[in-house]
């Protein structure tokens, strides 16, 4: 397994960019397992001078072109939205949020450029390149990146993932009140070795749908204060987990439901946590067959090495403190139970 990564805000010095910043006040932030230099916030800020991995550019407002640029790579057709596609280019990608913006990639995920169109403002470009974009570039370079939330305690890495709406976010952020640190919301980025799979990198924030955010109310001050975003969530900041590399002990799908008893794990065979894993790319519709081979390869080891179980919760509003404490202990004790096997 793969030896855990220090967080530090001090990381030292790069040679000189192959990539120079030229859009104005570009600043260096941390996010996800990444180092960014952009003048979009995204992440936690670090020092000045920090090696980037990738380097972003923001253009000029203009249309967002509707003719395809090139072949199709994936594609989201959401019925509430305008979903988007990413095409292939001769040297790079261009990942397109209908209606919204274009994100160009160059073929080594080392550059993004930004082309908002008239629709589109700082604060969703900012969402956009913070998570699907993100996804897409750690995919480009090989990684598994699973639509998940997860949080760390004690050495447990739990992580929660299933379809948008599903309740990932919530549940993350219940399990942090409960003493668990974050480790990833809505984008779980995989590497893998024969042992399992590990998450890579740390998000600063997690983003609530409205309905959600009386969770807030389960923290111990301090808690800082929560910030509504551009897409209509409000995003709270937990204590982070102390380590960018974190082997996944187990992985939990919800399923809230109004009445519940109480919250239940009922833990599910390899197959079943295989197919269901394999509905949750971050992106999906991938048709590009070394790009998913990689994600459905993660999946098959995180289904066959990793306990997955369906978690039975009493949905909330209210959310109370002893559901999210019992949530967190048994999963914790699943986690353990299967290491003791």
């Amino acid at each position: 397994m793969k030896p855990t990564v220090a967080i530090t805000e001090e990381v030292g010095h790069a040679p000189p960019s192959a990539y120079p910043a030229t859009t104005p006040h570009a600043t260096r932030w941390r996010h996800h397992g990444l180092s960014f230099e952009s003048p979009l916030p995204i992440g936690r800020s670090v020092r000045e001078g920090t090696p980037a991995d990738l380097h972003v550019r923001v253009g000029a407002v203009r249309p967002v072109p509707q003719e395809a640029p090139g072949p199709l790579v994936a594609q989201l057709v959401h019925p509430r939205g305008p979903g988007y596609a990413v095409y292939a280019l001769e040297r790079g990608y261009v990942f397109r949020f209908h209606g919204l913006c274009d994100f160009e990639l160059t073929a080594d995920g080392h550059l993004v450029t930004c082309r908002p169109g008239p629709e589109c403002s700082d604060g969703l470009l900012q969402v956009l390149l913070a998570g699907a974009v993100t996804a897409l570039v750690h995919t480009l370079r090989g990684r598994a990146v699973i639509h998940a939330s997860a949080v760390n305690l004690d050495g447990v890495t739990v992580a929660v993932t299933g379809r948008s709406g599903a309740g990932k976010s919530t549940v993350a952020a219940m399990l942090c009140s409960a003493g668990a640190r974050l480790v990833a919301d809505d984008v779980l980025v995989l590497d893998r070795d024969a042992e399992g799979a590990w998450s890579t990198g740390v998000t600063h924030e997690i983003r609530l749908r409205p309905l959600a955010t009386p969770v807030t109310e389960l923290f111990s001050p301090p808690l800082p204060e929560p910030r509504s975003t551009a897409d209509g969530r409000v995003a709270i900041a937990p204590p982070l987990a102390t380590s960018e590399d974190q082997p996944i002990s187990v992985v939990l799908l919800p399923r809230p439901a109004r009445g519940a008893p109480g919250v239940f794990l009922e833990p599910v065979d390899p197959l079943t946590a295989f197919v269901r894993l394999a509905a949750n790319a971050r992106i999906p519709g991938l048709v590009s067959s070394p790009l998913a081979r990689t994600y459905f390869e993660t999946a098959s080891l995180l289904a066959a090495t990793t306990p997955v179980a369906m978690a039975h919760i009493p949905l909330g509003p209210p959310f109370t403190a002893a559901t999210a404490v019992t949530l967190l202990e048994q999963a914790v004790t699943l986690a353990r139970e299967r290491r003791r096997l």
